[in-house]
């Protein structure tokens, strides 16, 4: 399990958002004066969100658990 859990969380590094990218979102955050209660960094979690947001609760679920097949 924990080799399948790897081998997924590679292939998401893979697409990740850079360092660069994070920090300015993180800087963002800490100065803004009516700070979010989340923030996005980059185009791959922008996109989780989407599929997160139309799926039911079941298939995302489905899909997560998938990644580590």
């Amino acid at each position: 399990m924990m080799q399948k859990i790897v081998a997924a969380s590679s292939r998401m590094a893979e697409n990740g958002s850079s360092a660069d990218l994070v920090a300015k979102v993180v800087l963002s955050a800490f100065t803004n004066t009516n700070p979010n209660l989340r923030y996005l960094a980059g185009k791959d979690v922008k996109e989780w969100v989407r599929s997160e947001n139309s799926m039911s609760d079941i298939e995302f679920h489905n899909m997560m658990r998938g990644l580590s097949k």
